[in-house]
């Protein structure tokens, strides 16, 4: 398979700690004995699952000789040490394909020169990698569907690429068509990958190169006419530090941004993703604010989903302000719960229930659906307008305008009855959060922020919760919540003043 394909799919871990079994999963380090490597049943699923999705060779590309020869140990000892069982977490559907397509690029793409002198390395790579894809190809993950069944697609591409004969051609056929199926269902018209996610959209721009280095030709020209549109949603849900924006189950340092997108810092002044629901606007001062109006992802596949719906994250001259909570792990536990929840991000709750029923690690009840109303593109920013029933009986209306250094949002709940109305702000850590009794202040660098609420006895309430950019990462930072009681109807504003 002559591929050349030399862009890291994830942020780099350091070579030299691997060669010491040292490894580097969701801010976590742990030193792995020999015994152990392949099953550290004591660590989070999420870490052993990066542990055997094998994305840390790529590390080894810049070590020189030593890099393949640390990467053909470790593949050697997987081959030997980790037998298919139920317990074995690496023979899961959605890590094997992961590892088939690492596997199958650097040994067989980026170092092939090397495994082609390698004779009985490469034959027992290759036994060992037509076994690997012989039983994806009969687990294909139907029962999960959305970027597990895209990864698998994409693994049995790269196979048909690898494999020659009755079996390569096989690969290839189930392999491209899936594919071209996943790619047309899971990209959205307007480019954002459907379940909402800019980390996982990430992923799937670095998919897409794969499946045009190794698909078809039906299967490249359909990534080739969603390219366009793959760059562009990815370049939108990039703040002006270069990170992405941390809608739905989403980290920074998972998946290597892709950095070289020629539209990245050309999309100044608003944009709109309509079909995902994002909406937003960039500047030259590094201003960038990005906002939640759309579903919460597909029907049939909401497990990413958090319950978001009119969030909005704000950033300044580079520096992230108001921030979403992100996400720190996907074991169930308050953690996760927390990371899902209304309350977590910056919109309203009613009564402390959640716009969308989340619940368990990755399951959602009933599903929020927004009405967008208005959606109305300015020189120097939008106004922007959207209603949805969450909260049934009570229904959340909320119009957004934005002009550079001011935000104001006009907010009306309508329901039947007494209830208590929570509306948040979270503030990124580095914000100075200052309360006197109904005026606050956000100081961020040389920046004072006057947040003034009106329309409504309320009270102000500054908090201490957890921001989460990464997996595994936990930092306080100011929260401010208005709340008060609302009558079967109440509407108020909350204007954000920035004074540089």
């Amino acid at each position: 398979m002559a591929v050349d394909f030399r862009i890291p799919p994830v942020p780099s871990q350091v070579a030299n700690e691997l060669k010491g079994r040292r490894f580097r999963f969701l801010n976590r380090t742990e030193e792995l004995t020999k015994d152990n490597l392949w099953n550290p049943c004591k660590l989070p699923r999420l870490w052993r699952y990066n542990l055997h999705y094998f994305d840390w060779l790529w590390s080894l590309t810049e070590a020189g000789s030593d890099g393949y020869a640390i990467a053909k140990c470790y593949a050697i000892d997987w081959m030997e040490n980790h037998k298919p069982g139920k317990s074995a977490t690496g023979w899961e559907p959605y890590p094997s394909s992961l590892r088939l397509i690492n596997w199958s690029l650097l040994f067989f793409g980026v170092w092939r020169e090397e495994t082609t002198q390698d004779t009985n390395f490469r034959e027992q790579l290759c036994v060992s990698m037509w076994r690997q894809y012989k039983w994806l190809h009969r687990h294909l993950e139907y029962h999960i569907l959305a970027n597990h069944l895209l990864e698998n697609a994409v693994a049995l591409v790269v196979g048909g690429k690898f494999f020659e004969g009755a079996f390569g051609e096989l690969l290839c056929k189930v392999g491209n068509r899936l594919a071209r199926d996943q790619i047309l269902e899971q990209i959205l018209p307007d480019g954002m990958h459907y379940e909402r996610s800019p980390m996982y959209h990430a992923r799937v721009c670095w998919l897409a190169k794969v499946i045009c280095q190794c698909g078809d030709e039906e299967t490249v020209a359909v990534v080739r006419s969603k390219e366009p549109g793959l760059e562009r949603a990815m370049a939108c849900m990039l703040h002006s530090d270069g990170e992405i924006s941390l809608f739905n189950d989403a980290a920074s340092g998972i998946y290597a941004v892709p950095k070289d997108l020629e539209t990245i810092g050309k999309n100044d002044g608003a944009w709109s993703l309509p079909d995902a629901g994002y909406f937003g606007f960039k500047n030259s001062m590094g201003d960038s604010i990005v906002c939640d109006c759309g579903e919460v992802g597909p029907d049939y596949q909401p497990g990413h989903t958090h319950a978001d719906t009119f969030s909005f994250e704000w950033t300044l001259e580079g520096r992230r302000f108001i921030t979403d909570t992100g996400t720190f792990e996907y074991d169930v536990g308050p953690p996760r719960s927390y990371d899902r929840s209304t309350a977590a991000h910056n919109t309203v709750s009613i009564d402390g229930r959640n716009s969308s029923e989340v619940w368990g690690g990755f399951r959602v009840g009933n599903r929020c659906k927004p009405i967008l109303e208005k959606w109305e593109p300015r020189p120097s920013g939008f106004e922007l307008s959207a209603e949805h029933w969450g909260y049934r009986p009570w229904k959340h209306s909320r119009a957004f305008n934005y002009e550079v250094d001011q935000l104001v949002l006009r907010d009306r709940v309508e329901g039947k009855g007494r209830s208590e109305i929570a509306n948040y702000l979270h503030f990124a850590p580095e914000v100075e959060l200052e309360v006197s009794g109904k005026k606050a202040i956000a100081v961020l660098g040389d920046s004072r922020i006057a947040i003034d609420v009106s329309g409504i006895e309320f009270t102000l309430e500054a908090t201490r919760t957890r921001y989460s950019p990464q997996f595994g990462v936990s930092e306080e930072r100011s929260t401010l919540v208005t709340k008060f009681v609302a009558d079967d109807f109440a509407e108020w504003s909350t204007r954000i003043q920035v004074n540089r």
